[in-house]
């Protein structure tokens, strides 16, 4: 958590032991934060 680091915040990890064969994606955006780039597989198909 950048502005209150202190605090929990999201967790960006490769793998996770919480159902496994989920997959997760999500992105969270507030005015004037800065811009996520992300690259997928098929992402464009």
């Amino acid at each position: 958590n950048t502005n209150a680091p202190q605090d929990k915040g999201t967790m960006i990890v490769e793998t996770t032991c919480n159902r496994p064969d989920c997959i997760i994606t999500g992105i969270a955006g507030k005015k004037g934060f800065v811009s996520i780039t992300i690259d997928k597989d098929m992402m464009n198909s």
